[in-house]
């Protein structure tokens, strides 16, 4: 069962430009939580201003609930979509109180009805002592929460969230992402949120959106999009990964690193590039190693180590912060991937 569907949505805001959304397809069930996740100007807002009815799509079909709400005929105002909208800046009013901004969207004529609303929803986001102060009394938390609040009072079908956490501290940013997730659910809300942020993305959402340039490169969950990337892209956007030159024969894909399962299974002789991640890369301590160090940069729970091979491809690879490794250092080199992802070589390899 769909409750959001976006389907063939495009969007240019001048002729002289790129499309800002490129015949982009997706779809929410009931209380799943969507993340769009891409660099700065891969379209991740517009799809929200278009959900929302901030926009008109040139082509596509916005469908909520079973109702289409824009194509080439329909267009419904923003204000009877049944959508909520949280915004990087919260936007609250700062001359309204935390249970006044709650109540703000709230078209309940009996008042009985309207303040146990808000009172319900002071509970939810653990606010009810601050139920009489002003945003400028609040900390950036608390006003993401009374954001947060006044956009689900008036129960909306589905709520956008813009960069939701992208103003709080590290600290405060997990515990926010914690909250949200746990608000979320106990409400069954279908939630559609916009991030740079690949670690908010796979902590928060059932399934998260690629997009670059407009185009939607993979759309599926946390782990797929993480262990088995679509395109180029996403493995180089999701996490970090290195790609060796590879051909396939017939007991596998030769590498410099060694052979990998041929999967999926390209024809014998193709020319291949292979993904590989740092924590897939075994580092052993061999003055005949055929790896050199090449830098090491200290993480903290471990380091995260350059190796030029004998081809003087560069590859990374999670150590210990326990294991000393220099530059100049020389190590044997061994690939262990969990998921083997390899693409057609895009240029040749000797």
């Amino acid at each position: 069962m769909r409750l959001l569907c976006l389907e063939g949505l495009t969007k240019r805001f001048s002729l002289q430009d790129l499309p800002a959304l490129d015949n982009l397809s997706l779809q929410a069930g009931p209380g799943e939580i969507i993340a769009l996740l891409g660099p700065s100007g891969s379209g991740k807002t517009t799809v929200l201003r278009l959900i929302a009815g901030f926009e008109k799509p040139d082509t596509g079909v916005v469908e909520i609930g079973g109702e289409i709400m824009a194509n080439h005929k329909v267009f419904v105002p923003p204000e009877v979509r049944g959508v909520g909208m949280v915004f990087q800046e919260y936007a609250l009013f700062p001359h309204l109180t935390v249970e006044d901004n709650i109540a703000f969207g709230l078209q309940q004529p009996d008042p009985l009805t309207r303040t146990q609303r808000v009172t319900g929803m002071l509970e939810t986001v653990g606010l009810g002592p601050f139920a009489r102060r002003y945003p400028h009394e609040l900390s950036g938390g608390q006003q993401q929460r009374v954001a947060l609040a006044r956009a689900l009072a008036p129960r909306p079908s589905v709520l956008l969230l813009d960069e939701p956490f992208s103003n709080l501290d590290t600290d405060l940013m997990a515990q926010m992402h914690q909250e949200v997730y746990t608000i979320l659910r106990e409400l069954g809300t279908t939630a559609l949120f916009v991030t740079h942020d690949q670690e908010e993305a796979f902590m928060i959402a059932d399934r998260v959106g690629i997009l670059n340039q407009g185009r939607l490169e993979q759309f599926g969950g946390p782990e797929e999009i993480y262990h088995r990337p679509a395109t180029r892209f996403v493995a180089r956007f999701v996490g970090k990964a290195d790609f060796l030159p590879g051909r396939v024969t017939a007991e596998g894909i030769e590498t410099e690193v060694g052979y990998l399962p041929n999967t999926p299974k390209f024809p014998t002789g193709t020319r291949v590039e292979v993904m590989i991640r740092p924590d897939h890369i075994e580092l052993i301590p061999d003055p005949m190693g055929s790896g050199m160090v090449l830098s090491r940069q200290f993480r903290g729970q471990d380091y995260l180590v350059a190796v030029q091979l004998p081809s003087g491809a560069t590859i990374h690879s999670h150590q210990p912060s326990t294991l000393t490794f220099y530059p100049g250092h020389r190590a044997k080199v061994i690939a262990r991937p969990t998921h083997v992802v390899a693409f057609l070589a895009t240029k040749p390899w000797l």
